[in-house]
């Protein structure tokens, strides 16, 4: 019905029923399942680079049995003084380690933008950052965020008071649930907490909100974090710790007393 020949019917069903028993014959001698995913191939290939990514050999008399990966410096400078330690503390032994130098950044990396779009607002109410950043650096639906919260009536007197967060969530669900908690007068909440000690009502929002990094890896975004805490200038630090085995921010907490219960 579709127009092909005879000859061309029989030789795609032979071909068919050849492939199907060469994938019978493979489950039988190997193990590999008859319906495999799309992706079987990859897998295969991930797997084999995570059992075999490092291969001891020989290198002149050198037999190199582990590998220490070292950050890019000028001229390797780093890679080659590493290797010359490991040279002269080796004391006969036969394992050796490998120093590799990583790739460093590359131009195109530096020039590049992969999202060469202007960042747009979302315009929905809820979203924190859109409805108060008036010059927002990243979009609001991009996960693997570290931001940073500012009040904006301690900034209008001269004082820096600064929450600096991170979430693998985007901008704008994170966002979102200050909100709900800042409504609610949730006195968990960083600024409820700032409020109660510095201004009148406990819910008023006068806080702006603005995505400073985006960071993928969760590791990386906490060590961040940690770090734009140590490093701020902010006359009054919302965070009660910072993060990464940091040591503890000071703040003011509130408790219900016992006659208010």
């Amino acid at each position: 019905m579709s127009g092909y020949s005879i000859g061309f019917i029989v030789k795609a069903i032979d071909g068919g029923i050849r492939a199907h028993l060469k994938i019978l014959a493979d489950h039988q001698r190997n193990g590999t399942p008859v319906h495999r995913p799309k992706d079987w191939e990859g897998r295969k290939k991930r797997r084999r680079n995570i059992q075999n990514w490092f291969q001891p050999g020989d290198a002149g008399s050198k037999i190199f049995t582990s590998v220490v990966f070292v950050p890019a410096t000028p001229g390797s400078r780093l890679q080659k003084l590493l290797q010359k330690k490991e040279e002269e503390n080796n004391q006969g032994r036969s394992h050796r380690i490998r120093i590799v130098e990583k790739s460093g950044v590359t131009v195109r990396n530096v020039l590049a933008r992969n999202y060469p779009w202007e960042v747009s607002y979302c315009q929905q109410d809820d979203c924190f950052q859109c409805s108060t950043c008036p010059t927002p650096k990243y979009s609001c639906r991009k996960p693997g965020i570290g931001y940073k919260i500012t009040c904006l009536k301690c900034a209008s007197t001269g004082t820096i008071a600064v929450y600096e967060g991170e979430s693998s969530k985007n901008a704008y669900a994170r966002g979102k649930k200050h909100l709900q908690e800042l409504r609610g007068a949730v006195k968990t909440n960083a600024m409820v907490i700032h409020n109660i000690a510095h201004h009148d009502s406990p819910s008023e929002n006068h806080f702006e909100m603005k995505v400073v990094k985006i960071i993928p890896k969760p590791l990386e975004r906490q060590i961040d974090e940690s770090i734009r805490i140590q490093n701020s200038d902010a006359n009054i630090i919302l965070n009660s710790g910072s993060e990464w085995r940091g040591d503890r921010v000071p703040r003011a907490s509130f408790q219900t007393s016992r006659a208010q219960r």
